[in-house]
């Protein structure tokens, strides 16, 4: 991995670096000791470690003293983000078709038990489905509201008999 390969994110302390590079050199000395490149600083986010290493050797040239561990402080290493790979046609196709495909079984089995609908009108009789005969229905409402009324007078007798015990047990415990 080459140095130019490196990039560090851009912090105030590599600025302030430039800059005061910038003002003990004048404007041939800057293009003749290859910092032309370090120009774009001010506007970009990620700069390489090659300019690093030239900016520090150049303030240590003009006599500051500061290092390349310097400059770097807060600054991050830039991995740039992945590039999105473009979709094959042929596989958006086949895709499109499956997602096709599953949405038609998906209404198939939506549908499946729905009856279709008969030109003759049909009292409506709440609790019932259309489709389904009112014989059925009713059978199966008695059977529900008999189910509820055994649990009913079940769950009252248990907490009776409950209530009964727990008294039992009282009189027989001292306090």
């Amino acid at each position: 991995m080459s140095a130019d390969s490196l990039q560090f994110t851009v912090t105030p302390c590599i600025q302030e670096a430039y800059e005061l590079l910038r003002t003990q050199l004048s404007k041939a000395q800057l293009k003749q000791s290859k910092l032309a490149s370090l120009s774009q600083i001010q506007q970009s986010k990620t700069i390489p470690l090659s300019s690093i290493k030239l900016l520090s050797r150049k303030l240590q040239e003009n006599g500051q003293d500061i290092w390349i561990h310097q400059l770097l402080q807060g600054s991050q290493l830039y991995v740039e983000p992945p590039k999105p790979k473009p979709r094959n046609p042929e596989l958006k196709a086949r895709l499109d078709k499956i997602k096709q495909e599953l949405d038609e079984l998906e209404y198939q089995r939506m549908t499946a038990n729905v009856a279709p609908m008969s030109k003759a009108p049909v009292a409506a009789i709440p609790g019932v489905r259309y489709g389904q005969s009112g014989a059925s229905a009713s059978i199966k409402k008695e059977f529900r509201d008999a189910n509820k009324t055994i649990s009913a007078i079940i769950n009252i007798l248990f907490s009776a008999v409950g209530i009964l015990l727990g008294e039992c047990y009282s009189l027989y415990v001292p306090p």
